[in-house]
């Protein structure tokens, strides 16, 4: 925890405390604007990316999502702000989903998501608005 701010460091740090999905989500959203406040500071980020957080499948429901969204992340960030090859971790085949999960389920808005989300997160079967992540 950042103790300025008091937000989450490390997506392994998010991982670590979360017991829902609900609770997970939220975090993320803290650690998106700590990776925002780094960069506007002109502070590392790559201690953020670097260790694999546990695996949250099984530990509560849409946990497995939760596992593919940090991979895919993890991936972006290093690619947008590092210039760097991904941490291995993202890599581990726990980190997929098996099946594509969309962030709205209408036919229009799903097309819309398949033509708009990032590369990394689509890789890991995972569809969001690329605004979503706009906090980072």
């Amino acid at each position: 925890m950042n103790p300025v701010t008091q937000r989450p460091e490390s997506l392994s740090e998010i991982a670590e405390d979360a017991d829902t999905i609900e609770a997970w989500g939220l975090a993320l959203g803290d650690f998106l604007d700590e990776i925002a406040f780094r960069r506007r500071r002109g502070l590392p980020i790559a201690s953020c990316l670097q260790v694999a957080p546990p695996l949250l499948r099984g530990r509560f429901t849409q946990g497995e999502l939760a596992d593919a969204f940090a991979a895919a992340l993890a991936e972006q960030l290093a690619a947008e702000h590092l210039q760097a090859p991904a941490p291995c971790w993202t890599r581990e085949r726990e980190r997929f989903l098996a099946s594509p999960w969309f962030a709205d389920e209408s036919p229009k808005l799903r097309e819309y998501l398949r033509a708009t989300t990032p590369s990394a997160f689509r890789e890991h079967g995972v569809y969001i608005d690329a605004i979503s992540l706009s906090r980072a």
